[in-house]
């Protein structure tokens, strides 16, 4: 596969946390022959051909992950040998979106990640294809803070 027929896609979606539903998202990912990280809070990014890529994508978009949203994709220029994943069919977990950025940089592609993602450095992006960030006052943060609190306590007691 020549360089020019590598496409890198960028989707975004609610967190991933069911796992039966993170289980097939990376089988789809192996059928589709795609390469790729997911990382939280539910981010996909991968690659192959145009075919792959956009047979993956409809696969993730029928698990109707919450605010499933396909960002960009673009040609994907290898630096040398480097590539998503070593190159390896499926998906790789990445603990944390900085853990990711930081591969991203190595690839080449960290700037149009963080743009495409509204994480560019100073400047406040908005896309509307990216999730809202709902701003809570102070009081109605802590509120909500002490809330989620309560209710993980609770959860955690039950089981």
């Amino acid at each position: 596969m020549s360089s020019s027929s590598i496409f890198i896609s960028l989707a975004r979606m609610h967190h991933i946390s069911n796992l039966s539903k993170f289980r097939r998202l990376k089988r789809f990912a192996m059928q589709s022959s795609v390469s790729g990280f997911t990382g939280k809070p539910g981010i996909l990014i991968f690659h192959g051909t145009k075919e792959s890529n956009k047979t993956f994508l409809e696969h993730a978009k029928g698990l109707r992950y919450l605010d499933f949203r396909h960002v960009d994709t673009k040609s994907f220029t290898r630096n040398g040998d480097l590539r998503l994943a070593d190159g390896k069919h499926g998906l790789e977990e990445v603990t944390n979106t900085s853990d990711l950025v930081v591969k991203l940089d190595l690839l080449g592609e960290k700037e149009w990640f963080r743009k495409k993602m509204g994480m560019q450095k100073g400047a406040v992006q908005i896309h509307s294809n990216i999730l809202p960030v709902k701003v809570l006052p102070t009081r109605s943060r802590q509120m909500h803070d002490m809330y989620a609190t309560s209710r993980q306590a609770t959860s955690s007691c039950s089981r």
